[in-house]
């Protein structure tokens, strides 16, 4: 049995070498892409690893801003409720709010 041949344009092309050439030309496309990003191609886990560090960093900027946010609401209302206390402890007893001489 001879091997598959395709046929484009009066021409036929041998199918095990269109899909070699097609595989040597999607390596040599993925290398120069991770070169082109920086990356080490004969080393992707390492690019791997940083990938995974990447975005456990960004989830964690993410949660600061949240957490951030949180955190400056909680002081206002703390502050509101805290003047609010002055505020009703000083009417009760009669005395005005603030540093006295």
């Amino acid at each position: 049995m001879s091997d598959p041949k395709i046929h484009i344009d009066s021409r036929h092309i041998d199918v095990a070498l269109l899909k070699s050439v097609s595989e040597q030309a999607a390596e040599q496309a993925v290398k120069k892409t991770f070169v082109a990003m920086g990356l080490d191609p004969e080393k992707p886990f390492e690019a791997q690893q940083d990938m995974v560090w990447l975005r456990s960093t960004r989830e964690r900027c993410e949660g600061a801003g949240f957490r951030t946010l949180v955190t400056v609401i909680g002081l206002l209302v703390l502050g509101a409720a805290s003047a609010f206390w002055i505020g009703l402890k000083a009417m009760l007893t009669g005395q005005t709010p603030g540093p006295h001489p």
